[in-house]
C-alpha cells in the first residue's frame, strides 16, 4: 500500500514503476501531478483514492477499465478533466462536500455508474460531465445553485429520476432521456419553474409543486401526457401561457390559494376543455364561498349584480364588477377539486 499524506503535491516520473505486488494506491487532495510511468507496472492495484485533479487513465493506462474501488480523497475541491473518464467498472462514486466543481468530461463512459449524488457545494459541472453513462439512472443535486451545462449528460438514455435546481428545460439538459424520466423532485424552496422546464417529457407522472413556488412559467408542462392530477400551491401568483398545453392524462386540479390571472392557452389540449371546467368551478361557487376570488379574475358577460356578495377574498383585495364591490374579508381556506 501506498498512502501519500496531504502536503505532498507532486508524484515524480517513474516514482513506483515495477512495484507489481503494489495493490492499494491512496493520494491525498493536495497531489496534483503525477509524472509518467510513476505506476506503471502496477497492474495488481484494485483500490485507489484519488485527489481527482489528475485523471485515472493517465496514472493507470492499463488499469482504467477495471478499477471497481475508486473514491476521491477528502478535502478534494474539484474533479479535472477526464478525472474518472473511461472507469467502465466503477458503479457507485461518492463526490465530498468539499467538492465545488465537476470538470469537462470528468465521468464520462462511466457505464457501470447507476446514480450520482452531486454535494451541495457544486456550482459547475461542465460540458460532458457524465457523457456516455448509458446506465445512469438516478440524479440528484443539493444546490440551488449549480449551473449545469446542456451538454453535461448527453448519451445518457437511462435516466429515469431526478431531484434538481431546474435551470434549462429537461430536453436540453437530458437529450437522450427526457421524454422517459418519470420521476422529478424539486429542492426545497424552489420559487420559480422556467419556461419549458418539462416541455414534452411525455413520461413524467409523479412530482409535486413545492409550496414555495410562485411561478410557473410558460409551456413549463406543456405536452407532458402522463400528468393525471395538479395541486397549485397557496403562493402561486403567475401562471405562464401554454403551461399545460396538450396535458391529454389531466383529470384533476387542486387549488390550494386563489387561482392567479390566467387565459385559456393554460390549460388548451386538456380533457373536456379544463379552461372552461376552471371558469364553472369559479362562477357555481360564488354563492358558496367555496374559493377565493382573484381581483382580476374575468367576469362572464352573465355576472349580475349581487353575485359577489359572499365571495370571501384576501384581505388585502378589493374587486369592482359593475356596480358591485366586495370589501376584503377573512380569506378561504381551500379552492376546489374539479
Amino acid at each position: 500500500m501506498i498512502n501519500l499524506p496531504n502536503g505532498v503535491v507532486s508524484v515524480g516520473a517513474s516514482a513506483f514503476e515495477g512495484c507489481g505486488s503494489l495493490t492499494s494506491v491512496v493520494l491525498s487532495a493536495s497531489v496534483s501531478n503525477v509524472g509518467s510511468n510513476a505506476f506503471n507496472g502496477c497492474d495488481k492495484v484494485i483500490s485507489l483514492v484519488t485527489s481527482g485533479r489528475v485523471p485515472v487513465k493517465d496514472m493507470f493506462p492499463a488499469l482504467v477499465g477495471d478499477l471497481k474501488d475508486i473514491r476521491i480523497a477528502s478535502g478534494t475541491t474539484s474533479l479535472c478533466d477526464s478525472a474518472l473518464a473511461g472507469c467502465v467498472a466503477l458503479s457507485d462514486v461518492e463526490l465530498p462536500s468539499s467538492v465545488s466543481a465537476i470538470g469537462a468530461f470528468a465521468l464520462s463512459g462511466c457505464t457501470g455508474l447507476t446514480q450520482i449524488d452531486v454535494p451541495e457545494g457544486v456550482k459547475s459541472i461542465a460540458d460532458g460531465a457524465f457523457c456516455g453513462c448509458e446506465n445512469l439512472y438516478s440524479v440528484r443535486m443539493r444546490g440551488h445553485s449549480t449551473s449545469v451545462s446542456t451538454n453535461a449528460f448527453v448519451q445518457c438514455p437511462s435516466v429515469r429520476s431526478i431531484w434538481m435546481p431546474i435551470g434549462a428545460p429537461l430536453k436540453h439538459l437530458f437529450p437522450d432521456s427526457y421524454r422517459q424520466i418519470s420521476l422529478v423532485k424539486f429542492l426545497e424552496d424552489v420559487t420559480a419553474i422556467p419556461d419549458n422546464a418539462f416541455r414534452d417529457c411525455v413520461s413524467l407522472s409523479e412530482f409535486d409543486i413545492p409550496e414555495t413556488v410562485f411561478t410557473i412559467g410558460s409551456a413549463a408542462f406543456a405536452g407532458c401526457t402522463e400528468v393525471k392530477e395538479l395541486v397549485m400551491p397557496v403562493a402561486l401568483g403567475s401562471i405562464g401561457d401554454n403551461a399545460f398545453r396538450n396535458c391529454t392524462g389531466l383529470k384533476t386540479v387542486k387549488f390550494m390559494g386563489p387561482q392567479p390571472l390566467a387565459n385559456p392557452s393554460i390549460y388548451a389540449g386538456t380533457p373536456k376543455d379544463l379552461w372552461s371546467k376552471v371558469r364553472y368551478a369559479y362562477r357555481e361557487s360564488w354563492a358558496t364561498n367555496d374559493v377565493m376570488l382573484p381581483a382580476r379574475w374575468p367576469v362572464p358577460e352573465s355576472a349580475k349584480d349581487g353575485d359577489f356578495a359572499n365571495t370571501r377574498v384576501s384581505p388585502s383585495w378589493s374587486m369592482y364588477i359593475g356596480s358591485c364591490r366586495t370589501y376584503p374579508r377573512e380569506p378561504a381556506a381551500i379552492v376546489p377539486t374539479f
